[in-house]
């Protein structure tokens, strides 16, 4: 009869654990996705170029965020896309360094950036500009 007791004792609070670890009919709950934000400061120079468009790109031409830049030629973004990114700069006005002329920016400047969170810089210049021409092309 002991045996039979412990037994029992051994065998109820396993069937009541087994039964606490039941399923249930509802759908798990979905997982947000993480969003990653990258900060993109930096400036425009052909001599500092005021008022221009900033852009960021992937390079498929999604568009990931755009800004303007002031009278000092820099300018502040913010973007999820994450990956490189092609920052080109248009318009605005730039004094000519040879002439001390107004000009307008005639020719987009380009930068490519890593956007992967935090905050990163991208200075778009000739030289930049070059660099991107030369490896991607026009």
């Amino acid at each position: 009869m002991r045996n039979a007791i412990h037994y029992a004792l051994l065998t109820i609070p396993a069937a009541a654990l087994l039964v606490a670890c039941g399923g249930s009919d509802d759908a798990p709950t979905p997982v947000a996705p993480v969003v990653t934000t990258t900060t993109i400061s930096g400036s425009a120079v052909k001599g500092p170029v005021n008022g221009a468009t900033v852009r960021a790109k992937k390079a498929d031409g999604t568009a990931c965020g755009s800004a303007t830049t002031n009278a000092q030629g820099t300018y502040n973004l913010e973007t999820t896309c994450t990956g490189d990114l092609i920052i080109e700069v248009t318009g605005g006005t730039y004094t000519d360094e040879a002439t001390s002329q107004n000009r307008s920016l005639d020719t987009p400047l380009r930068v490519v950036v890593a956007a992967n969170g935090g905050t990163v810089t991208g200075i778009a210049t000739p030289l930049t500009t070059m660099a991107y021409t030369y490896a991607f092309g026009t």
